[in-house]
């Protein structure tokens, strides 16, 4: 398991030590605090919030439930969040926001968008197997 990561609080003049044990990142496989992570990137959710008469995403596995926000569960690190945050937001310059914006230009990529494909593959296969 992670690391164990102890703060010192003081209260009343009596000291006490809270203890946890640090997860590992999925991704680095370091034990540091984890940050929520979308499984979904957020921008396809800003975009069914914006163009769907609910104003909101609904799910089928929960087709009575709405949700304000996508699927999101502790996965990364802040560090390895950052670097899937990279290609996300490279993909949404190049690609994503010229298309929901109906602008027609020819679009020269590179290898940031195999690895953003590859990032939300990823995503999927790893909450699908657990």
């Amino acid at each position: 398991m992670g690391v164990i990561k102890i703060s010192t609080i003081k209260r009343k003049g009596k000291v006490w030590e809270k203890v946890m044990v640090l997860p590992e990142c999925a991704l680095c496989n370091e034990s540091k605090e984890l940050v929520e992570s979308h499984i979904i990137s957020k921008m396809f959710y800003r975009w069914i919030k914006k163009t769907t008469k609910t104003k909101v995403p609904r799910f089928r596995s929960m087709e009575n439930e709405i949700s304000q926000d996508g699927y999101k569960v502790y996965l990364l690190c802040s560090d390895c969040e950052q670097i899937f945050s990279r290609y996300e937001t490279y993909f949404s310059c190049l690609i994503y926001q010229p298309t929901i914006k109906n602008i027609k230009k020819t679009i020269i990529y590179d290898r940031r968008l195999l690895k953003f494909i590859i990032s939300l593959g990823w995503r999927f296969l790893y909450i699908i197997n657990g």
